[in-house]
């Protein structure tokens, strides 16, 4: 079976379809980042701490790929087509 690979749309890198999920090629979905020393990665266990300085990582984003063209014609004429107009909010005294 052949692996798909799109771009991220968040970080541009690429991602893997697996196991019924987008992954970045570390083979995580979330995208960790340490804020004392840049370190970035997405591993598939998501670590607490900085691999490289052990401070506390924060989560950066999630994978989510970058739709095709055809996906994105299709997303834009259904967009086009469609009626809702934003949700409604309701006026107050």
């Amino acid at each position: 079976m052949n692996a798909i690979y799109r771009r991220c749309h968040w970080c541009g890198e690429l991602l893997r379809y697996h196991c019924s999920a987008w992954v970045h090629l570390d083979g995580g979905q979330y995208m960790m980042q340490c804020p004392v020393c840049g370190w970035k990665g997405a591993p598939s266990r998501i670590p607490s701490r900085c691999p490289r300085c052990g401070a506390e990582t924060h989560q950066d984003h999630c994978a989510f790929p970058e739709p095709t063209p055809e996906e994105y014609q299709i997303l834009h004429a259904e967009r086009e087509n469609s009626s809702y107009e934003g949700e409604k909010i309701p006026q107050t005294l």
